[in-house]
């Protein structure tokens, strides 16, 4: 180690974790990569799109 820094193996394996996508979230995803627009993805899963000023 040099000026008290990690090394770069150490770095990677104290990086947080990712979780992997739900079965859900994977649906969504693979629709998303399909091309569908999110009002397409919305009629597939059956559920409203929320509108863009609610966030």
């Amino acid at each position: 180690m040099y000026g008290g820094r990690k090394s770069s193996a150490a770095f990677l394996t104290s990086a947080p974790v990712r979780p992997a996508l739900s079965r859900a979230e994977h649906r969504v995803a693979r629709l998303a990569q399909d091309g569908l627009t999110n009002r397409e993805i919305a009629e597939r899963l059956g559920v409203t799109p929320a509108p863009s000023n609610s966030i």
